[in-house]
């Protein structure tokens, strides 16, 4: 589906929201994003209209409000993963976002377009720390 079709719901972006998400201000992420939702009422929140704001907290570390968007409806794409494995040098910040998607029932199962689980191809494919060590007391998959 292409944006100009989904005119009906509204625009997809809000830049302060995003913000908020980005400096880590859940107070205003919740109440900027109440204000929106009164806006588009009738018509519901959408994913679509939270994927910004999502990427924005998880990528600066924000596993709280990375939660509340999700109670919201963010959902978690190959895309979310792959940021929240970027977070190099930050082991235990990845490991907080991850308990985080975890606690909204990700599938450490669910497969990527290929067919291959999403899990496998991102500790294969990344240079994440514990997923490449050596140390016997490390967890495993």
């Amino acid at each position: 589906m292409f944006r100009e079709d989904c005119e009906d719901f509204g625009d997809f972006d809000n830049p302060e929201l995003s913000n908020a998400a980005k400096m880590g201000d859940i107070s205003q992420v919740k109440e900027l994003l109440e204000q929106w939702k009164s806006e588009l009422s009738p018509a519901p929140l959408k994913a679509l209209h939270l994927n910004s704001t999502f990427v924005e907290a998880v990528s600066y570390h924000h596993p709280s409000i990375a939660s509340y968007l999700l109670d919201e409806g963010a959902e978690i794409s190959e895309n979310i993963l792959v940021l929240a494995l970027g977070i190099s040098g930050e082991t235990d910040k990845a490991i907080a976002m991850f308990q985080t998607f975890l606690d909204h029932d990700w599938d450490i199962n669910s497969k990527t377009g290929l067919g291959v689980p999403v899990l496998k191809y991102l500790l294969l494919n990344t240079n994440f720390p514990w997923a490449t060590s050596t140390d016997d007391s490390q967890a495993r998959c």
